[in-house]
């Protein structure tokens, strides 16, 4: 008998200590991504590249008092706008209802969504690799990577951390619908899918790539998608 428990033990406290070295390692990758993030916001009064064309957008919104704008008024040369529009109405609504200046919102909302995405990417890799060791090594790799840093915390930054947030959600609903079913994960997918569509149009054409891969990854995926759309019982 006690040949049996000191084995159980031993696994009992291996797992327990790559619980606390996955927990860990995530909570480091969230902190040190947001500093990278945000030490550029303290140390510049705007947005760095494009935040005054981004800043022209809501400011415009706000003028038409939300009515979309056929063309932008930055350096008075009527460019028109052809973009999802869905960041420029978040943070027009929150400047206006919220009281705070629109530059602070293009500095800061990029940081906190780009850092959210560090999580999301974690939850994506979990349910992937069903570890969350390499879950968190994953998170790790994002949390550092220059593009992720560089891209996401200009003025342009605060549509593209919408397109990835939103698009990293997707994958992970719709990885679970094809290998779960269940109609949440399809309702899930669809909002988070149309969220993408009015964020980025980049993210949109990686998403729909990541998910063909899904597609021809899973057998029983037919199942499970005919399943999420008949099935209204289990969630």
């Amino acid at each position: 008998m006690s040949n049996y428990v000191q084995p159980l033990q031993q696994r009992t406290a291996s797992l327990v200590t790559k619980k606390q070295l996955s927990f860990f390692i995530i909570t480091w990758a969230i902190s040190f991504g947001f500093f990278v993030r945000a030490y550029p916001a303290f140390t510049n009064p705007m947005p760095l590249n494009d935040g005054g064309l981004f800043l022209s957008i809501v400011e415009d919104i706000l003028a038409k008092n939300f009515s979309l704008p056929q063309t932008i008024s930055y350096n008075n040369g009527n460019i028109p706008l052809s973009y999802p529009p869905l960041a420029f109405y978040v943070i027009a609504f929150i400047s206006k209802y919220f009281l705070i200046e629109p530059i602070l919102i293009l500095k800061w909302m990029p940081i906190v969504l780009s850092t959210v995405s560090i999580w999301a990417i974690y939850l994506l890799a979990k349910e992937i690799h069903k570890d969350e060791l390499i879950a968190s090594l994953s998170s790790v790799s994002f949390a550092m990577s220059p593009p992720s840093i560089t891209w996401f915390i200009m003025g342009g930054g605060v549509t593209r951390t919408f397109g990835i947030l939103f698009s990293i959600f997707t994958m992970l609903f719709a990885y679970r619908l094809f290998t779960k079913g269940k109609w949440i994960n399809c309702l899930l997918t669809s909002i988070f899918g149309s969220l993408l569509l009015l964020s980025h149009p980049q993210w949109i054409l990686q998403t729909i790539g990541v998910i063909i891969i899904f597609l021809l990854k899973f057998d029983n995926k037919d199942k499970n998608i005919k399943f999420s759309f008949t099935s209204h019982l289990t969630v």
